[in-house]
Formats: structure tokens, sequence, C-alpha cells
């Protein structure tokens, strides 16, 4: 099992290998605390978008049989997230760097979904994103934070580029950089 982060440059900069079909290509989130609630959006750092030859270069990057996304018929990158904003930063002890120190981006998400996958105990079965296309409506509801508002950069208000939003078959619960979705415990993983 691999993970790669999304990057953190915005919509249509893939830097890869995160759109490999061999990959769980992780994307980002902002956390905000308002009074005693947390919302989580899109962070607008978090890279995603179709690999097209236009955005990887050419030949791009094959569309897996897995995905059915409506508008991109490469590769859509991006199938999970987790908290990478900087404001706030997430927290890391590193002992090279005299202990804790304040980091951002989705360099900080990859290795957090490592990190449940790990407690989920089964790495060797998932291989790639594609177990968390295939999850069902009631898991990725139940399993996962539903990402629902938030943006990476300018693609029309699609889903490539825009949480919530509505693809043109309706596609309003996968976006780009957020993907399925956020860790809401280790059953989806």
């Amino acid at each position: 099992m691999y993970l790669a982060s999304t990057g953190d440059s915005g919509y249509n900069t893939i830097g890869g290998p995160s759109d490999l079909a061999t990959v769980i290509g992780v994307g980002g989130t902002q956390l905000a605390l308002s009074g005693s609630k947390y919302t989580e959006t899109i962070w607008n750092g978090a890279a995603a978008g179709c690999s097209s030859p236009t955005v990887v270069g050419s030949p791009g990057v094959p569309k897996p049989s897995w995905q059915h996304d409506p508008d991109c018929t490469y590769r859509t990158d991006g199938d999970i997230s987790s908290e990478s904003g900087c404001s706030p930063p997430v927290a890391e002890y590193v002992s090279q760097y005299g202990g804790w120190t304040d980091v951002c981006g989705t360099s900080v998400a990859s290795p957090f979904n490592a990190g449940i996958i790990g407690l989920a105990g089964n790495a060797a079965k998932l291989g790639s994103g594609e177990h968390f296309w295939k999850l069902k409506k009631k898991a990725l509801k139940k399993d996962l934070h539903d990402i629902t508002s938030g943006f990476d950069g300018s693609c029309g208000g699609e889903y490539l580029c825009t949480a919530g939003a509505k693809g043109s078959l309706g596609y309003k619960t996968y976006s780009g950089p957020g993907g399925w979705g956020t860790p809401n415990g280790i059953k989806a993983y």
C-alpha cells in the first residue's frame, strides 16, 4: 500500500505520484474552531484535479476501471484527505528540529492517513484508492466525514476543485481536493 500527498499548489497542479492507479492520493482539509464547534472545509492549497496530458504531461494517467466520476477521462487525483491547513497548522514532534514544530500541507495528511491504516491493520488489502471509490454510500456517510464546502481553485464550480458541487451527473459527495472525506475512526480503512 502506498500513499502520496496530492500536493500544495491548488487545482490542476498535480505533482504525482498521487495520481497513479496503484497509490492512495491524499488531499487536504482545513479545520476551524468556532466557539466549541469544529468545521472542516477544503484546504485551498490542496492540489487535485484531472490527470490529463495538459496537467501532468503526455500521455496523462489513464483512468482506472474503478473510477466512474463523470467529468475526467483520466485518473481523478485525490481519494481521501485529512487536516492540512496552515491556520492553524498541525503540531508535529521532530527531534532533529528540537521538538515540537508547526507544519501544514498535504504532506501532513498523507502520514496521518497512513497511521489510520496502520490502526485498522489491513494495509495489504487496500493497495490503492480503489477501496475508497468502491465504498457503499452508507459506509461513506458513516465512516468518513463528508467535506461539503471549500475549494482549491477555479474549475467552474465542478467537483474536481469544489466540495459539495454537483458534477454533470450529480457527483456531490466527492471532491478532488477532499477525496471521499476524512477519517471518522478506522472502519472505512
